[in-house]
């Protein structure tokens, strides 16, 4: 079951960053990607990708922006 759920956040990932790769200044899919490596215990990558979130979204997603300002706190990069 871990092995299938790896292969699913995995492939997540690798869908996300393709997305990122025709549009990088995408909010959501930055959003989305820290999420998947957060949840997958990637701090490096989360915190870089909810950083770019907060520079490209803060406007448009600012109830967001306050979730993941925290939860940089939380993973000790705020």
């Amino acid at each position: 079951m871990q092995r299938a759920q790896g292969r699913t956040a995995e492939a997540r990932s690798n869908l996300l960053r393709r997305a990122l790769t025709v549009d990088p200044r995408s909010a959501g899919s930055h959003y989305n990607l820290a999420l998947v490596s957060d949840e997958t215990g990637d701090v490096a990558t989360a915190t870089e990708h909810y950083r770019a979130f907060l520079r490209l979204g803060s406007v448009s997603y600012a109830d967001l922006a306050a979730l993941v300002r925290a939860r940089l706190t939380t993973l000790g990069a705020g």
